[in-house]
């Protein structure tokens, strides 16, 4: 208020201060909304990580075409790793489509997320 008497001198009087709010949504936090299923959250993960895979192969795609003798033989088993975990997860969110439109459906997502998740690149390598 003394900030604003110093810069306001005939109107500070008539400010009618307010706690200042921020709102925003991180990502995946469903936090009690009803609007944001569980399948749509994964859905929303799923799709981003399958942006980034067919990111990366693109960028594999690219070195493939300016490459030639070892180097291109180098990159072989990434751009094949790459494509297993590109069509991994679009059968993934296939399976998550069907079960947001039939819950009997989950169990086959369930599955699918544990056997691929190797192939889809989650988490660490064995």
């Amino acid at each position: 208020m003394r900030v604003a008497r110093e810069h306001w001198p005939d109107e500070w009087t008539k400010l009618e201060p307010r706690l200042v709010t921020l709102a925003s949504w991180v990502g995946y936090d469903q936090d009690g909304r009803t609007d944001m299923t569980w399948t749509r959250t994964i859905g929303a993960r799923l799709a981003d990580k399958m942006a980034m895979i067919e990111r990366h192969r693109g960028k594999v795609e690219g070195l493939k075409r300016a490459a030639s003798g070892d180097f291109l033989k180098a990159l072989e088993p990434l751009a094949a790793m790459l494509a297993t975990a590109s069509a991994t997860v679009a059968h993934q969110m296939e399976l998550l489509a069907a079960a947001e439109r039939d819950a009997a459906q989950t169990a086959a997502f369930g599955r699918a997320m544990v056997s691929g998740r190797d192939k889809a690149l989650s988490g660490r390598r064995r």
